[in-house]
């Protein structure tokens, strides 16, 4: 049993706070004998009746292998059998590219429904923990729906990772025995999380650098006066590249490190620029912020704005400290927070099943 796991999950589901104390014992024990563990499990069954949680904790706490076979049903039946009965098996599967997509269950509740699908690299070696579906799949029915995803394990042994997916039909509509087309597209995997300071030293930062106006993809911010600003404005005078960059990772560069004329004012304010190679395949993002090396104290951007590189698929992201003033900067050290990742499997799934209670 993954407890490590098992306690993060609890974090996201909504029991009492005697239930996640005794969960949370539990992990910290490491050891639980079976009788022990069935008597937990049984109170965790009282508590949570809701199919959400049931399948959750399951999930988690159980062999990915059952999910993607009859077995799942079982489990179901022994641990949650009032709620196995609103839960009902579809075991239908798709190949492409060496990758199986199943979609293993599915349970309605007016106009809503989860059902869970386990993806499986055949030949071995290309997907691990870190696999998503890089938000290329799609639910076709024949009423709008809301969708959301979420990863709820991965076993290495058998390369298989399972996810969870929601909808929720717009107007109440009921969707039993609905017919849903769901596919994925892509899967994106090889992740890593880089966070540490970054070479650039804050007291050599310089004033009223060269700029380039850009056409903006994105924007967002904290400041209302400014984020009104962004959006009415389809172009942003961004940092032009300086000569000398810093790469803290691969695929993650430093273009950029000046004070300049804030959006609409006369206030500089620091502006850190950082190049992300290739989203487009590889969904590298992050930030920057400051640090005191003394006291600890952080400081994050306050706006940031972003535009497609010269290459059409890495892209520009512009961060925006409105909350310190240049002569208090040197006393902070940059650092960086950074998603980087190495593949990117593409192919067509596709499963068409039927809702049904």
């Amino acid at each position: 049993m993954d407890y490590n796991l098992l306690r993060e999950c609890t974090d996201k589901i909504k029991l009492s706070d005697e239930m996640k104390k005794e969960i949370a014992v539990a992990c910290a024990e490491k050891t639980i004998s079976t009788a022990t563990e069935n008597r937990k499990l049984y109170r965790l069954k009282k508590a949570a009746l809701t199919l959400t949680v049931a399948c959750v904790f399951i999930l988690v706490t159980l062999p990915v292998m059952a999910v993607s076979s009859g077995g799942f049903m079982d489990l179901l039946y022994r641990y949650f059998p009032e709620i196995a009965q609103n839960f009902t098996p579809v075991q239908l599967s798709c190949e492409d590219n060496g990758i199986k997509m199943e979609v293993v269950s599915i349970c309605i509740q007016d106009n809503k429904a989860q059902f869970f699908i386990a993806v499986t690299d055949l030949q071995g070696g290309r997907i691990d923990s870190t696999v998503d579906l890089f938000d290329s799949y799609d639910i076709n029915t024949r009423y709008d729906t809301t969708a959301h995803c979420q990863k709820v394990s991965y076993d290495e042994k058998t390369c298989t990772a399972t996810f969870m997916i929601e909808i929720v039909a717009d107007n109440a509509k009921k969707l039993h025995k609905e017919y849903i087309s769901f596919s994925v597209k892509q899967l994106l995997t090889g992740k890593n999380t880089f966070e540490d300071k970054i070479d650039i030293n804050t007291a050599n930062i310089t004033h009223n650098p060269p700029t380039v106006l850009k056409e903006k993809r994105g924007w967002s911010s904290t400041d209302e006066r400014l984020l009104k600003e962004l959006k009415e404005q389809d172009k942003a005078e961004m940092l032009m590249t300086q000569a000398e960059t810093v790469w803290p990772v691969d695929g993650v560069t430093i273009t950029a490190a000046d004070y300049k004329e804030g959006v609409g004012c006369t206030d500089e304010n620091l502006h850190i620029q950082v190049l992300y190679d290739n989203i487009r395949q590889t969904d590298n993002h992050g930030y920057v912020y400051l640090k005191h090396p003394q006291t600890g104290n952080i400081i994050m951007p306050q706006a940031s704005i972003s535009a497609f590189a010269e290459d059409g698929v890495s892209s520009y992201e512009e961060y925006i400290f409105l909350d310190i003033q240049p002569q208090h900067v040197p006393e902070y050290e940059v650092y960086g927070w950074f998603i980087t990742c190495d593949t990117l499997i593409t192919g067509n799934w596709t499963v068409n099943f039927r809702a049904e209670k």
